[in-house]
């Protein structure tokens, strides 16, 4: 990636896992790190979404979101690309011994798309549970999420209304919080830019970007101890890294190979 690409993922996924998690808190809690934000009901367009008799959600959808009193319409094709067939989950057993195992993922719900009459726009979201992710419009992006004590109403915040200030990717420093601002401000100016000027002129071929994920210990806990719920946050995040990549580089895809939890704690130092 690009430094102003680099700086804008880090920031996207800092404010994203900071407000994510596995608590089903109240609404209190759930905008705490809000300074604002607008409540709103989703609506599908051509009736309420279904599985096929396989289980798989449909690959097509289309959304109305009313965002700041104007109704707007997403599109969203799901990222059948996201998550490959041999994709392998690692974890481990109490004594230590690598646990390898092959989840069925195949029947995800994660979504890409745009909003329509809206040039350079992006989104990026889950959709079988509520809508959950980001839309970039012309002027400003959003985060958008279930609300946990009425999940037919949806939460959307300006991601730069994340009131608190998360380290910046990589091991913390003295400059972490100028760090934070830095990369708040070049998502704002990547996605403000022409989309035009954001296209690589020299990708003649699609290129493929593999992608490795590990969880350390700490981010495990946090969600209660559930593997399975701390790969959907993770899928979910690299969904939206690859909305942005695709969005900026319209020839490279992300696939998501693998996934790696560290359910135990370890006492020595690992290097990745």
């Amino acid at each position: 990636m690009m430094g102003g690409e680099v700086l804008l993922v880090c920031g996207l996924l800092l404010q994203l896992l900071l407000l994510s998690g596995n608590c089903h808190c109240g609404a209190s809690q759930q905008t705490e790190h809000l300074s604002s934000y607008q409540l709103t009901v989703p609506r599908p367009i051509g009736g309420r979404l279904r599985r096929d008799v396989d289980g798989r959600p449909p690959n097509q959808a289309s959304f109305i979101i009313r965002v700041d009193g104007n109704d707007h319409i997403v599109h969203l094709q799901r990222n059948q690309l996201l998550l490959p067939a041999d994709f392998t989950q690692f974890s481990y057993s109490q004594n230590g011994s690598l646990i390898r195992s092959r989840p069925p993922v195949q029947n995800h719900c994660h979504y890409q798309g745009f909003v329509q009459d809206m040039s350079g726009s992006s989104v990026a979201m889950s959709i079988c549970d509520g809508l959950r992710g980001v839309m970039h419009l012309t002027h400003d992006s959003y985060g958008i999420e279930p609300l946990d004590s009425a999940p037919e109403q949806h939460l959307v915040y300006r991601l730069q209304d994340v009131t608190s200030q998360p380290r910046d990717c990589g091991t913390p420093h003295q400059e972490s919080d100028n760090a934070t601002e830095h990369a708040q401000y070049e998502a704002e100016e990547i996605h403000h830019r022409p989309h035009s000027r954001m296209k690589r002129a020299v990708l003649h071929k699609t290129h493929y970007v593999e992608l490795l994920l590990v969880v350390d210990n700490d981010r495990y806990n946090y969600m209660n101890r559930n593997e399975t719920a701390v790969r959907e946050e993770m899928v979910h995040l690299a969904n939206i890294v690859d909305s942005v990549r695709s969005h900026t580089h319209t020839q490279t895809h992300l696939i998501t190979n693998s996934f790696t939890v560290f359910t135990i704690t370890y006492k020595t130092h690992l290097s990745l």
